[in-house]
């Protein structure tokens, strides 16, 4: 498996977003540094979509309409994400 940079899949709303590296998805919040935008990662779930949406929640993150759409479409478990995810990279 080659190293995956974090790589954002989509704003959940104007202050959270989500996004992967190889080993899990992450939950990044929005913050100012320095005038700039930067998003700090806050949490790691390298499990299932149970777990990432019980972890947005005990976050207090409400994802947009748009989110939710996304988050719904996401399979159940990160692992079966990652294939996916390869599989789309191995033919570009």
């Amino acid at each position: 498996m080659g190293s995956v940079a974090n790589e954002v899949l989509f704003d959940l709303n104007d202050k959270w977003r989500l996004g992967f590296d190889e080993l899990q998805w992450i939950v990044m919040k929005k913050r100012i540094k320095y005038g700039k935008t930067v998003y700090r990662p806050l949490s790691f779930i390298a499990s299932r979509k149970l777990v990432l949406m019980r972890v947005l929640d005990e976050l207090d993150v409400t994802p947009s309409d748009s989110a939710n759409a996304h988050l719904a479409r996401l399979p159940d478990s990160f692992r079966t994400f990652m294939a996916a995810e390869e599989g789309v990279n191995q033919h570009d």
